[in-house]
């Protein structure tokens, strides 16, 4: 992380945080307050400020939430930017894959326009090509840690018929290359659970960090 100077009482300088994930209700709507608002929340009251880059796309509702870019101002430093994305109607198959990487190459090519942030925490699906947090942050040179919210491609191994499940690691080598590359360059991994984070460790080990 960039150093940041502190004054005698030993308050740090604010951080601007950049937060990616196309997950997740955001504040306003009828669910219970996702973690990814209760980061930011928590940030923001130890001054920093933070922008949430997630999906102009609810997966929870399967509805849009806008026409187009948008940012919602949640609080003075605080803001949800939307990312215009396709829509599916399954929780599984391609469509899905396919907006998460919609969304990977336009937050990226947007953020790697406009001033650097000073950490970027990551939720994405590793398997969705341009992984837009890992991208702008080494773009910009600044850290990013990495949130294991899902194991993929393990969800997809579900899908396989019985008879070939026991192929996985052949079937989907180049995508189990490509999440141990994402986790690997992370400065840090933090885990919606212990299983999904010892999952990271085991895989994080085989890389040459």
């Amino acid at each position: 992380m960039r150093p940041s100077s502190s004054n005698v009482e030993g308050e740090h300088e604010p951080l601007n945080v950049w937060l990616f994930n196309p997950y997740g209700t955001i504040p306003g709507e009828p669910w219970r307050p996702y973690r990814f608002t209760l980061l930011a929340r928590a940030l923001i009251a130890r001054g920093h400020r933070v922008t949430w880059w997630t999906s102009s796309f609810s997966h929870h509702s399967k509805k849009q939430r806008c026409t187009g870019w948008t940012d919602v101002a949640v609080a003075d430093s605080f803001t949800v930017r939307l990312v215009p994305t396709p829509s599916y109607s399954s929780h599984t198959g391609l469509p899905r894959v396919w907006r998460d990487i919609v969304f990977a190459r336009r937050a990226s090519k947007r953020a790697t326009s406009e001033e650097a942030p000073s950490l970027v925490v990551s939720a994405e699906n590793p398997i969705a090509l341009g992984w837009a947090g890992p991208r702008v942050a080494r773009f910009h040179g600044v850290p990013y840690v990495c949130d294991v919210f899902d194991l993929w491609p393990e969800l997809f191994r579900m899908l396989l018929p019985p008879s070939l499940r026991r192929f996985d690691r052949y079937l989907f080598a180049p995508l189990y290359a490509s999440r141990r590359r994402t986790w690997g360059d992370a400065a840090g991994i933090v885990s919606l659970c212990d299983s999904y984070l010892a999952a990271a460790i085991r895989e994080t080990a085989r890389v040459d960090l």
